[in-house]
């Protein structure tokens, strides 16, 4: 009975997907072809579009080939997405038991659940826990935990996410490896513009899809269809997605479409009450019919440098924090009020925010953190502010994806902060303020 229910929530769920996520999950059913290479579709999954549920779906596919081996193997110490894998997997029927998630927690044996806990390189795990995760014909995992599952080395399907969080040479010695499993069949889950390895390294900066495309022509599955942003957000998105397309052909230049759900979703629609009087001065700033503003910060001084190199701008910092303390004080919903997310490329700045607004550290993080994350009210501050117009890093060739990351978080409101003078001259960020979306609201500019 229970194989049923799981194989009636897994054909509900396949039938509910949009075209390109159906082609998507077919083709990361297919088996390997030859002896000596793989098949690997790549699944080109921007923000919003439904990446990992798309893998979640397929694995059920791929699983119900054979009813009694439902169990699925997922790890990923950190990634936040591939986290959230074991509800969404559980969400499709599948028991608790048989979705069992690698913990960095040496010792932890709780099967019941599908928690086991283990060193980084396996070795900690007994012959009776090996045999226990073999019984799993899919691992789900992201590139550098599939390095270490030489341990469990039987054929299943092998399906990874975040691909594009890995250098190019790491990632051919890991397939390499790979080979020894023989797998059944073998799926990249990713976004090409993402945030790639943080490596100071150029030669270790090439994009895998890029890369691949040198040795063979072909088009990744691309999911263009976003659940999450308003449509104003989306245009923002868009605008960057064009700029970063153009310069690196690793991703497909089609703009996302929001669904019908989320096209015109602002705050209210999410439940949301708002008082503008509690907003005091941010007034039209945290009005919800703009769900996007961008606001310049020039006249907020010039940025700093901290002792381990990162960077943070004082006034800034302090303009996120009134303005996540007006959004607190003038959004509710179900009698609690919101707590917005203030998010930074640059820790420094991560750091002088959570000092300054001290009772809600958890309200801000850096943008790399937040990757695979959403809020439905999410302020960016992009820190530099200076005379001779220097971005950093975030004009360097694969480290642009940090602006692009920040601004497609936001469900239903986005709050860019960033100087007009300093940013206006790069290509990516000029994409972005020239949004002319209905919704967009521009404060100095």
């Amino acid at each position: 009975m229970e194989a049923l229910s799981l194989q009636t929530k897994v054909e509900q769920e396949y039938h509910r997907l949009h075209p390109r996520q159906k082609s998507a999950v077919d083709a990361m059913l297919e088996d390997c072809i030859g002896d000596t290479y793989f098949v690997l579709p790549i699944v080109d999954g921007p923000p919003g579009t439904g990446k990992t549920h798309t893998g979640t779906v397929a694995t059920g596919k791929y699983v119900l080939q054979d009813v009694y081996k439902h169990k699925v193997l997922y790890t990923a110490y950190t990634n936040f997405a591939l986290d959230n894998a074991k509800e969404a997997l559980e969400k499709l029927k599948f028991p608790k038991h048989d979705v069992v998630r690698l913990l960095p927690l040496p010792g932890l044996r709780d099967w019941a659940n599908g928690r086991v806990g283990c060193r980084w390189d396996l070795l900690d795990l007994s012959y009776n826990d090996i045999r226990r995760l073999q019984e799993a014909p899919v691992i789900l995992c992201t590139p550098y935990m599939l390095g270490r599952m030489e341990r469990l080395g039987v054929r299943r399907k092998i399906i990874v996410d975040e691909f594009s969080q890995i250098d190019v040479p790491t990632f051919i010695m890991i397939l390499s490896q790979t080979k020894k499993f023989n797998p059944d069949g073998f799926a990249l889950l990713g976004d090409p513009l993402q945030l790639p390895v943080v490596t100071t390294q150029e030669d270790l900066h090439e994009n895998i899809v890029k890369f691949i495309r040198t040795k063979k022509s072909f088009e990744p599955h691309t999911l263009l269809v976003q659940h999450r942003m308003h449509e104003a957000i989306c245009d923002a998105v868009n605008n960057m997605r064009r700029e970063l397309a153009s310069e690196f052909s690793a991703s497909s230049p089609q703009d996302l479409v929001p669904s019908d759900d989320v096209k015109e979703r602002g705050m209210k629609d999410l439940g949301y009450k708002w008082d503008e009087r509690e907003a005091g001065e941010f007034g039209q700033v945290l009005d919800p019919s703009f769900p996007l503003v961008i606001y310049n910060t020039d006249g907020h001084e010039y940025e700093e440098q901290s002792r381990t190199g990162s960077w943070y701008h004082q006034g800034e910092a302090e303009l996120a924090v009134k303005i996540a303390k007006a959004a607190y004080r003038s959004y509710t919903k179900d009698g609690g009020h919101l707590v917005p997310k203030i998010i930074s490329p640059y820790s420094a700045q991560v750091y002088r925010i959570k000092d300054i607004l001290k009772t809600l550290p958890e309200a801000t993080t850096t943008v790399y953190r937040f990757q695979g994350r959403e809020h439905s009210l999410v302020i960016v501050s992009m820190v530099r502010n200076n005379a001779k117009g220097d971005i950093g890093f975030l004009d360097m060739p694969m480290l642009r994806g940090q602006g692009y990351v920040s601004v497609s978080r936001a469900q239903a409101k986005m709050i860019v902060l960033m100087s007009k003078h300093t940013f206006s001259s790069h290509p990516i960020f000029d994409a972005l303020a020239k949004t002319k979306s209905d919704g967009c609201l521009k404060v100095g500019w």
